[in-house]
């Protein structure tokens, strides 16, 4: 009998509530596909090619959001319960009537519950298998790669995870019913339709107080926010964070006194139709719920931002890929350095006493490196080309840059700078000392890649700069004309370069490097200059993968023996004291691990191939969090408001079929119930805008204007995003609600 009668409910709350059903379907569908992203054979075919381990990287990261995606949904469901729990108050209390034991009706809760978590379970979980395999298709686009080898992939471990995490989302369920159902008695039970949930009616005078101090502070918040960049976690962030809750909370305390208080002073509006009921029922309802409004709007908020964020910094990972990394390989050795810089001009005489003091460190700290660079005159080219047949069957065309740090910074050009020229944001110039390079070698560079020869007078100098976060401080200094003085050599800057790189890298990272001419160079190498990194660019004479098989082979040939490489860094084992090699150390027993810079003629390697797939993995994690997350958020937003707004119309069904008694026209009724929806989804929507315009607008200031990020395009995929499921969720409920009004006319 429990059983039968179990059942037969839960077919009325399918049809009834078939929203919330869904959402249980899509929660598990897209629980179980995001979390079995790690399990596509295409992810690990590219995690066997890469160097980035991209399946641990993103199993982690899909590991510890799905724990708060797994809180949201819980909240949700046991929230969205609490209201199928009141609506059916009347029909336990006619089962107890009937002679049925209260242990009983909360047998049949315990039972529906178990039943639609199971069904919900079964089916979305063969929806987010299905899901899945999308996915791989998804994942495929985004690294290039064809899917002619499919294979269909199942995850034990997303299922896993799926099955403990909504088993025990239906356990606290199905307890939280039983308690409720056990908590009511027989009046209560009997009475429910007519009993509405109600908080106390808010003091008019106090409610509009508490939307003025709302507004209040939310412009501090939005100041505090604005203020802090969004780039710290620090005291003024919580401040912010803090104020936005409380001020987001007293708004949708205030609301509807607000709202009524309004519309009482517009009596064309206020006595106009169906206006006087309809604020009524909003009113009543916004009362009611004020706190899961606000909890809304946060979520989406939250929603919002994540995948505007999201999605404006895979256009900073992702966007200039082809141009970061031109050179299918980079071979970089890197030496120590320790400056003793000034930021005044220094002459001749300190210049040489610098380079000495710094090779004489390099020969101290590291003897195998510095006689193996002066054996081939620091060349890495000439190094790398005395292997033999490893190096020729490799390489198709090369060419090495160097860098060369001077003793003094860049604070010697920004002073030159007037305050009208300078760019908006400040730049710590003080402790970031001057880089050179020679032109000869930029224009090698250039020739690598099919650009260009350039030209310099022997009292020029070029920026290389193509980092787009200090374009305007570069340009500021072509204008102001910014001399340096090189060793008593006076340059003028005569224009910048943005098209070659150094380097492959997965991003446009080149910034302020000064091109002089050769002979300036060569001066400083008669002063004994070391370089402080040279960059070795190959272009391969085989395809690209095999290229970086065989470089690795080249490059362990080229290691001694207290070397090691991991396809992409070298550590090397140095027999020194810790007090000679500085902070950038770690002791084991009698060596010394020196992390920092690893040797010469290699500290590192950097391939095209590897920078793509690091661009690719990069794009795919955070698209995939920045949806995942969006996702459920707006499921839960959305789902939560539509129960809660179906709960509204099933509990005023007597209301409208008064109204219709009364001579109120259907298509009024129709209408009342439109802006009824309309207000109840749009109210948390439209704070949540504001909060997610003051985040984007912040973050653009101080974070995407400097990366030369236009978020315009993010922001407008959030908005379609939005539109699709929240509007969608909103027209459901619209005419679900419509259609539940419809049939209890009819009944009556």
């Amino acid at each position: 009998m429990i059983a039968k009668i179990a059942l037969g409910n839960i077919r009325r709350s399918l049809k009834d509530y078939t929203v919330y059903f869904v959402t249980l379907l899509f929660g598990v569908a897209v629980f179980y596909a995001f979390n079995s992203i790690t399990s596509q054979s295409l992810l690990a075919e590219i995690d066997a090619k890469g160097s980035l381990n991209i399946i641990s990287i993103t199993d982690t990261m899909m590991g510890i959001f799905s724990l708060a995606v797994a809180f949201v949904l819980g909240f949700l469901i046991v929230y969205a319960n609490r209201f199928l729990i009141r609506r059916r108050k009347k029909e336990f209390g006619i089962y107890i009537t009937l002679g049925m034991s209260p242990g009983k009706v909360t047998a049949i809760v315990l039972l529906e519950t178990s039943l639609v978590g199971l069904v919900s379970l079964v089916l979305g979980l063969l929806l987010g298998i299905a899901l899945s395999q999308g996915l791989s298709f998804v994942t495929a686009l985004m690294f290039n790669m064809t899917m002619s080898d499919y294979i269909f992939v199942f995850s034990w471990d997303a299922l896993i995870a799926t099955l403990i995490n909504f088993l025990v989302i239906y356990l606290v369920v199905a307890l939280f019913n039983g308690i409720t159902v056990n908590a009511y008695n027989l009046v209560d039970l009997l009475h429910g339709e007519e009993k509405s949930e109600r908080v106390s009616v808010h003091n008019v005078g106090l409610s509009l107080l508490g939307f003025a101090a709302s507004i209040v502070i939310l412009f501090f918040a939005y100041q505090d926010l604005a203020e802090n960049g969004l780039q710290y976690i620090d005291s003024q962030f919580i401040r912010a964070t803090v104020l936005m809750l409380i001020g987001s909370f007293l708004f949708f305390w205030s609301l509807s006194g607000f709202a009524l208080t309004l519309l009482r002073r517009c009596k064309r509006i206020y006595y106009q139709g169906l206006s006087l009921f309809t604020l009524r029922q909003l009113s009543s309802k916004i009362n009611t719920t004020f706190i899961s409004l606000w909890v809304v709007c946060v979520m989406l908020f939250f929603s919002l931002t994540t995948f505007s964020i999201g999605m404006g910094l895979v256009e900073f990972f992702t966007a200039d890929i082809d141009e970061a990394a031109p050179y299918d390989a980079s071979l970089v050795a890197m030496i120590d350095t320790t400056l003793y810089g000034s930021n005044t001009k220094v002459g001749a005489t300190e210049w040489e006493k610098f380079y000495e003091d710094r090779s004489r460190h390099i020969e101290q700290i590291v003897p195998e490196d510095y006689q193996a660079g002066e054996a081939f005159d620091w060349s890495m080219l000439a190094y790398y080309s005395s292997l033999g047949e490893k190096w020729d069957d490799l390489v198709r065309s090369a060419a090495q840059v160097d860098i060369y740090e001077a003793p003094m910074s860049y604070q010697v050009l920004t002073d030159q700078v007037p305050d009208a020229l300078k760019p908006d944001f400040e730049v710590d110039t003080s402790n970031l000392y001057i880089s050179l390079l020679s032109l000869s070698q930029l224009n090698d560079l250039a020739a690598l890649t099919g650009k260009p020869e350039m030209n310099l007078n022997a009292d020029q100098y070029l920026i290389l700069n193509n980092f787009e976060a200090v374009r305007e401080l570069a340009e500021s200094l072509i204008t102001a004309d910014a001399a340096l003085d090189i060793s008593g050599t006076t340059l003028h800057p005569t224009g910048i370069v943005d098209d070659v790189k150094i380097a492959t890298s997965s991003m446009q990272d080149d910034s302020m490097l000064i091109v002089v001419p050769d002979q300036i160079i060569t001066n400083l190498r008669d002063m004994g200059a070391l370089p402080t990194t040279s960059y070795l660019n190959i272009m391969y004479a085989v395809p690209n993968e095999e290229g970086d098989v065989m470089l690795r082979d080249l490059v362990l040939s080229a290691l001694n023996a207290n070397s090691d490489f991991d396809g992409g860094n070298v550590s090397t084992i140095y027999n020194a004291a810790p007090e000679d090699l500085g902070n950038d150390v770690v002791a084991e027993g009698d060596n010394i691990t020196y992390r920092s810079f690893g040797r010469w003629p290699l500290t590192s390697t950097r391939s095209s191939f590897a920078m793509r797939s690091q661009s690719n993995g990069l794009r795919m994690l955070i698209t995939y969090l920045a949806i995942y997350i969006g996702l459920v958020l707006l499921i839960a937003t959305a789902t939560l408001l539509a129960i809660q707004q179906l709960s509204e119309t099933t509990d005023s069904l007597k209301r409208y079929r008064l109204l219709s008694h009364l001579g109120c026209e259907r298509r009024k009724l129709n209408r009342s119930l439109l802006i009824q929806t309309l207000v109840y989804f749009l109210a948390p929507l439209s704070l949540a805008i504001c909060h997610t315009a003051c985040a984007i607008s912040t973050i653009s200031n101080s974070l995407f204007s400097l990366l030369a990020i236009d978020p315009s395009m993010a922001m407008g995929a959030a908005a379609l995003f939005t539109l699709v499921i929240y509007g969608g969720y909103l027209l459901v409920t619209y005419f679900t609600s419509r259609n539940i009004v419809k049939g209890s006319l009819k009944a009556a």
